[in-house]
């Protein structure tokens, strides 16, 4: 896959290539050829965890490693960097995990042996527990790694504040995956109290895959999941239809949820999840137009712009 595009890495935020639907909802073909494309555009990260996809089906566990980890063998001098979350311990989406040092010492061993030297950062994939005694040993393990030269991060921790308790010292280390999107930002507001320094990452960035025609794609994340869009999707598909003088100007949905992360300041990048290769080529032609020299500020001028963004917060 090709995209007409530039060197698209950008000076402040970061572009992660999302895996999760890979070995589900992508193939393997169609995954490589996204490789290549994101890779010739400048991509450097790709966001992975152990329980990729998460379908329910136990024979796809891990499945989305296995085509990274083939991609990478096939390409050994991409410079791409693998960020991957671990402890789950199965892909049907319950809170099964295991999360104590010698698993998490064990993961990342077996991890490096499929990366090799791609692997760069290393995060907790969701932890529901209370037991602060718990907690301080997969800190300490996240430390240890830390210590190491890995990046660390998490999502989908409950009790954040227990988190920052036990080590105060990487409270402003951590690369923090968040669900944000127009429709909601409950996650930041979970996590910023403890980790205000932190890295915040968005994922689900366009809702699921919502479309300006307001019918479900069958593709689209949404349909995979059964799940209905939010209810803001009719007032941003609105505003893409109104007449704009900003420039880059969003075509789609997809643009417009892109455009939005751009402009929040609080957040310092997003995992992106195309599932096709022309969805990632408009992808990263959007996100270069943004990082063009004071495109950004200009954009932070625009008055329509910031009844999008205030839009967002109503």
């Amino acid at each position: 896959m090709t995209c007409a595009t530039q060197d698209l890495v950008p000076q402040e935020k970061t572009i992660m290539m999302g895996t999760a639907l890979w070995g589900w909802g992508v193939d393997q073909k169609t995954a490589h050829a996204m490789l290549d494309g994101f890779a010739l555009a400048g991509g450097k990260w790709i966001d992975a965890a152990v329980n990729y996809p998460i379908n329910g089906n136990a024979q796809d566990f891990g499945r989305a490693n296995e085509i990274i980890t083939s991609w990478l063998k096939g390409n050994p001098n991409s410079g791409m960097k693998v960020f991957c979350k671990i402890g789950a311990v199965d892909n049907s989406g319950e809170d099964r995990s295991n999360l104590g040092s010698a698993a998490i010492r064990t993961t990342t061993d077996i991890l490096r042996g499929n990366f090799s030297e791609a692997l760069k950062g290393i995060g907790i994939h969701w932890d529901n527990r209370d037991d602060i005694f718990a907690i301080q040993e997969t800190v300490s393990a996240m430390e240890a790694l830390h210590n190491e030269g890995y990046l660390i991060g998490f999502s989908g921790v409950r009790r954040p504040d227990r988190y920052a308790e036990a080590s105060p010292d990487l409270a402003r280390h951590w690369w923090i995956q968040i669900k944000e999107n127009a429709s909601t930002k409950a996650a930041r507001q979970h996590y910023f109290p403890h980790f205000p320094d932190a890295r915040y990452i968005a994922y689900s960035v366009n809702m699921g895959g919502v479309k300006m025609d307001h019918r479900k794609s069958e593709k689209s994340s949404l349909a995979l999941r059964n799940i209905s869009e939010p209810e803001i999707a009719s007032r941003l598909r609105a505003f893409l239809t109104d007449k704009h003088t900003f420039n880059p100007c969003p075509r789609t949905m997809n643009e417009l949820a892109i455009l939005m992360i751009f402009m929040n300041r609080a957040l310092a990048g997003l995992i992106t999840g195309p599932r096709t290769a022309e969805q990632l080529c408009e992808t990263l032609a959007f996100w270069q137009q943004l990082n063009e020299d004071a495109v950004g500020e200009k954009l932070h001028q625009n008055k329509s712009l910031k009844a999008l963004m205030a839009l967002s917060d109503s």
